[in-house]
């Protein structure tokens, strides 16, 4: 076309930079790791990762084959390692917020007759993704904020719904 072709090999990198202050009078800067995604989120003590990528191919001119998770990573200070993911849905919008090993997921409707919802998912001990459970929301959540124990949506058309976020 018009830009020239891309190529299919073409990909997409995601480095984590880590400075580590285990000694806050001398940060040591780690060498920048390659991870599968966007950093979302961390566990409450810095064992996981939480990022936001593509579990298909890196580049495909038919995006509607892609499929988007979130993925769990173990972290050791040397590299980064998928542990588990979570397939996206694939209506929008579909935020995700990870607060203190809670990941909360907002589920647009596929069509006008569903019903948009909010789930809460955790990681549990043996590495795998658990659905907590899930409430009804008037409008699809564009956004998902955590205020100490408070959750809140953001809907598409302007609304907002709060929740008590310590109990997911």
């Amino acid at each position: 076309g018009k830009y020239g072709k891309i190529d299919s090999e073409a990909r997409v990198r995601e480095f984590l930079d880590v400075i580590d202050f285990a000694d806050p009078d001398l940060p040591t800067e780690r060498p920048a790791i390659s991870i599968p995604g966007q950093l979302v989120g961390l566990s409450s003590d810095g064992s996981f990762l939480y990022l936001l990528g593509s579990s298909g191919l890196a580049y495909s001119a038919d995006w509607s084959n892609q499929k988007e998770a979130l993925f769990a990573c173990t972290y050791d200070g040397v590299g980064a390692y998928q542990v588990t993911s979570l397939a996206l849905p694939k209506t929008w919008p579909r935020p995700v917020r990870v607060d203190k090993g809670n990941v909360f997921l907002g589920r647009a409707a596929a069509d006008e007759k569903g019903t948009h919802s909010i789930e809460s998912w955790s990681l549990s001990d043996t590495g795998r993704f658990v659905f907590n459970a899930s409430a009804a929301v008037k409008d699809p959540a564009s956004e998902i904020v955590c205020f100490g124990g408070l959750l809140a949506l953001q809907g598409s058309l302007g609304g907002v719904a709060m929740f008590d976020a310590s109990d997911p």
